[in-house]
């Protein structure tokens, strides 16, 4: 064994795995260091296992041939089940939207206290330096900008050349984790402004 590279070694690994009696398989990463002949074998064998089979990847095209469920994770969403990762990505889409949502209507919408004409109110609004206003001015594009390139690495992801490399699969993945977290973190920043020359 200690002769065989990785791939090789993972691809026996697999084949002694697969003739084993099993009620369910529990797989990290199956598909890394492995060729496209053997991924459609491992693909294929998974498909007929007759018990049940957790997996743990990166690679998109095997979860939309192979999974029935996924189960998506997140710091700032309960736990969610879903038919498949397209149905995923269109959930974290909806989530963006409605946090956009939310923070522009909080943008447009005057204080309590403009409405009521309270002069007396507790909480009196702050004014942002120079700097932190030329800031919130152009975040609105800067949000566009990341929503674009979001979309544009959702497209590339569809491609098969993506899809079929694990390497180019897990790097696919890792900028667009990297700018979804932009996103959240532009998100932030700009409620933080707006709350600060609107305090609730």
């Amino acid at each position: 064994m200690s002769c065989l590279s990785g791939g090789e070694r993972a691809r026996i690994l697999i084949a002694k795995l697969m003739l084993e009696p099993a009620d369910i398989l529990f797989l990290d990463e199956p598909t890394n260091d492995l060729d496209i002949p053997t991924l459609e074998v491992i693909e294929e064998s998974l498909t007929e296992f007759a018990g049940a089979v957790v997996l743990i990847s990166h690679d998109r095209c095997l979860m939309d041939r192979v999974c029935t469920q996924i189960l998506g994770l997140g710091k700032e969403n309960e736990q969610q089940f879903f038919a498949d990762y397209s149905q995923w990505e269109q959930a974290c889409a909806k989530r963006a939207q409605v946090k956009k949502e939310t923070v522009n209507k909080s943008s447009a919408a005057p204080t309590a206290n403009a409405l009521a004409g309270n002069a007396a109110a507790s909480s009196k609004p702050k004014k942002l330096s120079f700097k932190e206003q030329k800031e919130l001015e152009g975040m609105e594009r800067g949000i566009e900008v990341i929503e674009a390139e979001i979309a544009a690495l959702h497209k590339q992801g569809e491609e098969p050349a993506v899809c079929a490399d694990s390497e180019k699969s897990l790097e696919h993945y890792r900028l667009l984790a990297e700018a979804q977290h932009k996103l959240e973190v532009l998100f932030e920043r700009w409620q933080y402004l707006l709350d600060k020359i609107n305090p609730s």
